[in-house]
């Protein structure tokens, strides 16, 4: 018995296409996930994901340092909206002093 790998591989592809095709569209939308994510009355979440979305990302990095101390080498702007943000809870730590808390 002969098998037909080209043939065989170009079935396995069509059928995984089409299941991963199927997950997409039965899955739920981005906008639907992120209505799940934050609970009736929390506008101030909603409002701080929102910045959190615009705010810059940098991940062109080629070599970062073993400790950071430069705000250039993470994503900064994020970091301060997570800091300032009044929510209800929120456990948010920005420390370069290795002794301290």
């Amino acid at each position: 018995m002969t098998l037909d790998s080209p043939r065989r591989t170009a079935l396995v592809s069509l059928g995984a296409l089409a299941v991963g095709t199927a997950a997409l569209a039965a899955g739920p939308s981005h906008a639907a996930t992120t209505a799940q994510t934050i609970p009736p009355g929390a506008q101030e979440l909603g409002d701080l994901m929102s910045r959190l979305r615009r705010a810059p990302r940098r991940r062109d990095f080629k070599t970062v340092p073993m400790i950071l101390q430069q705000s250039d080498f993470w994503d900064n702007d994020a970091l301060k909206e997570i800091t300032a943000y009044r929510g209800t809870h929120k456990q948010v730590w920005d420390n370069t002093n290795l002794a301290g808390p």
